[in-house]
Formats: C-alpha cells, sequence, structure tokens
C-alpha cells in the first residue's frame, strides 16, 4: 500500500471541497465583511475629541461600510475623530467594480505622510474595502455619510 498515493488523493479532495466556494470568498456578501467601529465619528467634519479613534488595531480584512464612503477629500488634520485621518486617493470603482487604490494618512508636514494600498470593491449596494491596521495610534479610516449611494 502507497500511503504517499492516498495522502496525495485526500488533501485534493479537501482542497476541491473546501476551498472551491466562490462565494466564501466575496467580501460583497454578508458574513464575509466586518463593519467599522463608530462610524458616526468617523465624518470629514467631526474634530478629534477626548476619545481619539484608533484604527491600529483592526484586524486587516474586509469592512462594509453601508451608508458611509471613504473619504475621497483630503481632511484637515485633528479631524474624522483621530488626529490623523487616512483617506482614499483615488476614486470609488463602478458597480461591480473593484480596484487597488492609496489611502492616505494626513500628518503634520503632508497630506500623505504614510500611503497603504488597500482593495477598493464596490458591491452596488454596499462599498468594502480591504483594510489594514494604522501604523499608529490616533490615525483612523475617514468615511463620510453617503446621502445618495455613487452607483
Amino acid at each position: 500500500m502507497n500511503i504517499g498515493v492516498d495522502w496525495s488523493v485526500y488533501m485534493l479532495i479537501l482542497l476541491l471541497t473546501d476551498y472551491n466556494d466562490v462565494d466564501a470568498l466575496d467580501p460583497c456578501l454578508s458574513g464575509n465583511h466586518d463593519n467599522l467601529y463608530s462610524m458616526e465619528k468617523r465624518g470629514p467634519s467631526y474634530v478629534m475629541d477626548s476619545s481619539p479613534l484608533c484604527d491600529r488595531y483592526i484586524t486587516q480584512g474586509w469592512y462594509g461600510t453601508k451608508g458611509y464612503l471613504m473619504s475621497t477629500s483630503l481632511p484637515q488634520l485633528t479631524n474624522c475623530g483621530t488626529l490623523y485621518p487616512i483617506w482614499l486617493n483615488g476614486e470609488i470603482p463602478s458597480a461591480g467594480q473593484s480596484a487597488v487604490l492609496t489611502a492616505c494618512e494626513v500628518g503634520f508636514s503632508s497630506s500623505c505622510t504614510k500611503s497603504y494600498s488597500i482593495e477598493v470593491k464596490n458591491c452596488v449596494d454596499i462599498v468594502v474595502y480591504k483594510l489594514r491596521p494604522a501604523d499608529a495610534c490616533n490615525a483612523a479610516y475617514c468615511f463620510g455619510m453617503c446621502l445618495v449611494y455613487m452607483r
């Protein structure tokens, strides 16, 4: 009996059944993305208060923001509920499309002191963002409320 061949067949079957489920990987589907906390404080006009937002400890992954879009305009330092707001230096892709864009962290000397490559997917009824943790505390992603959804 050749155990190596049996193990290979078993692994192939495991790979085909467990990881061939495309829906499990689609960040547009409910359950495949998380929600960011404190969306009401993330707006470009919200000035940092005594409890600044910190996205240093978020888990890297997909985040959905129904009713909100990541700010594509340069926010002021200390806005978006944090000292160093992170904004999207690019445009949200059109419906059904995705793109890798640059998110910029506002600093004292520049509108893009640090940059993060993030994937953005427009799922038609929600936009999802593959975010990574900020490099330091008092830096957070900036989102504005979306009154009319862009398609």
